[in-house]
């Protein structure tokens, strides 16, 4: 048997993949290949705006109206508006009946019954008795006069209620309303921001916001007027307009934890800082 040479054996091998170049080779066309479309480019990540130059820009604003915090009882009767009037007792209780009770009830508060305990009993109002609600035991938050808007004795009675007294009943379109005035607390707050403090802040080092903030105490000491001093150097700009005003705030409101904490242990009037904050430094003035 004749050998074949190895390049021979080589060249065969390749001879398919020459077809249609090699000149002792019929021609022949090849089809043309699919045409495959190119990726979608993915779109870019919209990128979040730069931090706005560091201006310090404050107006003097308005003070903030006053403010209250407030539980109530309310007891409806037959005929009363609210869904909760149609239903229970109250559907069968008259005007008299309903009076009378929110009376004692006062009564039974004023001698040391505790109120929420009540409301989450005797309240025709349906989230008085539900645990889970942020008003359970008929609280009502921190009410602004100006906003009571369904019932208007709401707008003067809370305001004229000392911490932990009790009203007389309140009649409006709902039945009547007992109301206790709840302890509450507000502060007036100096912020002092630096370099890697919030998303906007002053351009200046960690160490140089606490010199401020140590002279801005040292003032404060010396007798110069905190609502001043916040007007004239916090960085806060949404309450340096108002004295540094943080408003009435109690255990549920949206303050920092850290805020509610520190105001929590000082006497009215006392001043607390430098806090070391992710805000910043803070220095905080308890108001009530």
């Amino acid at each position: 048997m004749r050998r074949i040479p190895w390049w021979l054996a080589a060249l065969a091998a390749l001879q398919p993949a020459c077809r249609g170049c090699h000149p002792t080779t019929p021609s022949r066309t090849a089809a043309p290949a699919p045409k495959v479309a190119a990726p979608a480019p993915s779109p870019a990540r919209p990128q979040p705006p730069p931090a706005p130059p560091w201006s310090r820009k404050v107006e003097k604003l308005p003070p903030l109206p006053p403010e209250v915090e407030l539980a109530q009882i309310v007891v409806s009767y037959k005929g009363s508006a609210g869904p909760w009037a149609a239903k229970g007792a109250a559907a069968k209780r008259s005007r008299r009946e309903a009076r009378d009770l929110a009376e004692e009830l006062a009564r039974k508060a004023r001698s040391g019954e505790d109120f929420l305990a009540l409301a989450a009993r005797f309240s025709d109002w349906p989230f008085a008795s539900q645990k889970m609600s942020p008003s359970y035991g008929g609280r009502l938050g921190i009410l602004t006069k100006g906003t009571a808007g369904l019932v208007p004795a709401l707008e003067t009675v809370p305001f004229e209620l000392k911490v932990g007294q009790v009203s007389d009943p309140i009649e409006s379109r709902f039945g009547f309303h007992v109301l206790e005035r709840l302890p509450a607390m507000r502060a007036s707050e100096i912020l002092v921001t630096h370099e890697g403090a919030g998303w906007r802040h002053a351009p200046r080092s960690h160490a140089e916001a606490l010199a401020i903030a140590q002279k801005i105490l040292a003032e404060l000491k010396g007798g110069a007027s905190f609502a001043q001093e916040a007007f004239d150097r916090s960085d806060d700009l949404a309450t340096a307009g108002r004295g540094g005003d943080l408003g009435l705030f109690d255990d549920r409101s949206g303050v920092l934890p850290l805020i509610r904490e520190t105001v929590a242990r000082l006497k009215v009037g006392e001043v607390a800082g430098p806090i070391e904050s992710p805000l910043g430094l803070l220095l905080l003035k308890r108001t009530e």
